[in-house]
């Protein structure tokens, strides 16, 4: 299903005839590649159809462009720019799901980055070793810091395994941010 953003008249209105022209054929080849899963062809498509008109309704097909090609942060600066450009998305939550997804992806791969949360309690867990005697035992700090590591494995499992299992980057059926918006 393609999200509308105007009809090609409207289009024709908000810009010079021949540079909306060249933008909308433009989006007419990234849609027709984007539909034969020549990603890398449709994301050069739509980027040239934006740097034409500026739609930002066009940073949400490259994003998801750059999302099937596994380009995980150019995907989520293409994301955020479209939510940031277009507040009142219609896929708005399902964008920001995604968002949220592609962020712990990046995380994982920038060497595992903590949480705010996570950091915060092993701060916590710091002050607390400093504060106790000598010859108290520490064995609830191993415990709480393995509660943690196993907490933070099974998110990035979560997140993974089912992408992996059916080698489609998008949370649940595809079908959520497999839709591209119309020019």
């Amino acid at each position: 299903m393609l999200l509308g953003v105007g009809s090609l008249a409207r289009a024709q209105d908000e810009g010079p005839p021949d540079t909306d022209a060249e933008a909308r054929a433009s989006f007419d080849v990234g849609l027709r590649a984007y539909g034969d899963g020549r990603f890398e062809d449709a994301l050069r498509s739509f980027r040239y159809a934006y740097s034409l008109s500026q739609r930002p309704e066009l940073l949400y097909n490259i994003g998801t462009c750059q999302d099937r090609l596994r380009r995980d942060e150019e995907a989520l600066a293409s994301f955020e720019a479209y939510l940031e450009a277009v507040p009142d998305a219609e896929n708005r939550a399902t964008v920001r799901a995604r968002i949220e997804v592609l962020r712990d992806i990046v995380a994982e791969a920038d060497g595992g980055e903590s949480t705010p949360e996570e950091r915060e309690l092993a701060a916590s867990l710091e002050d607390a070793s400093v504060e106790e005697d000598e010859g108290r035992s520490l064995w609830w700090l191993g415990l709480v810091g393995g509660a943690v590591v196993l907490a933070a494995v099974a998110v990035v499992l979560a997140v993974t395994l089912p992408a992996t299992k059916t080698d489609d980057p998008f949370p649940g059926d595809g079908r959520a941010l497999s839709a591209l918006v119309s020019f």
